[in-house]
């Protein structure tokens, strides 16, 4: 006797089945494309604005410390303007080092996510073969059922699996096959 709810082959109509697949992943495909195609570009775009921002108040810093350079000010504030354009330098230098270290951890990112999304749409891939089973695994019995039926031989019971679609279609079967058989149209 057969265990009912065991699975055999996944793909027991594979051109179906794979037209399913496709028609689930390719859209996948194209969102995430789609997607991580606008995040990288806003990614650039932060990065850039980020960059350039740093760049204009550093400029400004030192064109107004440039302005304040006077020689009849005195050696003091000569000095402290001196130590002021130091410093100036010394946070540019800090701010560059930290926006360079933003960058690489976008570049790392943008890695990670061009990573998972051949493992995203493997499992997608995955998940639509498994439904795809649920309807063409019941589908192909049926057919083999329906045939032997056509050639006037009776068949065991029929069933779908728990998960199995068109759950209606196997029950409107049986009772065609016990209509069959209980008037005598179906060899044993």
């Amino acid at each position: 006797m057969k265990t009912q709810g065991k699975r055999g082959a996944y793909f027991v109509h594979p051109s179906s089945q794979i037209k399913y697949i496709a028609m689930t992943i390719v859209p996948a495909l194209i969102m995430s494309i789609f997607s991580i195609f606008l995040l990288f570009k806003s990614g650039e775009n932060l990065m850039r604005n980020e960059k350039l921002k740093l760049a204009q108040e550093t400029a400004s810093l030192y064109q107004t410390l440039k302005k304040l350079e006077n020689p009849d000010l005195g050696i003091d504030l000569i000095d402290k303007i001196e130590v002021m354009r130091h410093e100036l330098f010394i946070l540019q230098h800090t701010l560059e080092m930290k926006h360079y270290k933003d960058l690489v951890d976008w570049i790392n990112t943008k890695v990670l996510l061009l990573t998972i999304l051949p493992i995203i749409l493997m499992c997608v891939g995955i998940l639509a073969l498994l439904y795809s089973h649920r309807i063409a695994g019941p589908l192909y019995r049926l057919e083999k059922h329906l045939n032997m039926l056509s050639e006037g031989k009776n068949t065991p019971p029929f069933h779908f699996r728990k998960y199995d679609e068109f759950k209606e279609v196997g029950v409107a079967f049986e009772q065609l096959r016990k209509k069959m058989e209980e008037k005598g149209y179906l060899k044993g």
